[in-house]
């Protein structure tokens, strides 16, 4: 309502929650279904384009920070990442479920797949840096009143600004990235 307004009636809302639902589920389903492929599959299923602009980044020795947000399967594309033989810790929040955070943790174990939790903060991210470490940050979240006030989908919100005071910090350089899914369901890490 607060977006759109009266350009889109309830009925379309409604079917837009629906979709945005949808979505969510399917990033948990994708992320637990990524582990079970071949790397045949894997090969088939996700691509990265723009690769030497994250190697040339990591030639610099001072880590990378991905700057991405909550757009696409970051889950998916980090694996990926991994298993093609990058260092990539991100900062990761666990989810309000126990249950659900638990399952996450086991699948990301079963995987080799680190991540720093929010609980260790900046000392976490720097020390990740400092073994020249892929660093996803996904600032997108509501800060609750703290870091940047910037207009958002017509409103004032609060966003993260951890990826420019990191690179401000050390030097460190800052790539966009994300992993959409495409039209065939493959996914495109850029």
């Amino acid at each position: 309502s607060r977006v759109f307004g009266a350009d889109l009636d309830l009925a379309a809302r409604r079917r837009l929650v629906r979709a945005c639902f949808q979505h969510t589920g399917m990033l948990f389903m994708e992320a637990l279904r990524y582990p079970s492929l071949d790397v045949a599959d894997r090969e088939r299923w996700v691509h990265m384009v723009g690769r030497e602009h994250l190697d040339a980044a990591l030639a610099l020795g001072k880590g990378v920070i991905f700057f991405t947000g909550h757009l696409g399967n970051w889950e998916v594309g980090a694996l990926y990442m991994l298993q093609q033989g990058y260092h990539i810790l991100p900062l990761s929040r666990p989810p309000r479920s126990a249950r659900l955070a638990a399952k996450f943790r086991e699948l990301r174990e079963q995987q080799g797949f680190k991540v720093i939790p929010v609980s260790e903060g900046m000392r976490g991210i720097m020390r990740a840096l400092r073994e020249n470490a892929i660093v996803p940050i996904l600032p997108d979240r509501y800060a609750k009143g703290q870091g940047l006030t910037v207009p958002f989908l017509g409103q004032e919100t609060h966003v993260w600004h951890t990826p420019a005071l990191v690179a401000s910090r050390t030097g460190s350089p800052i790539l966009g990235c994300h992993a959409l899914r495409q039209p065939d369901g493959s996914f495109t890490i850029e």
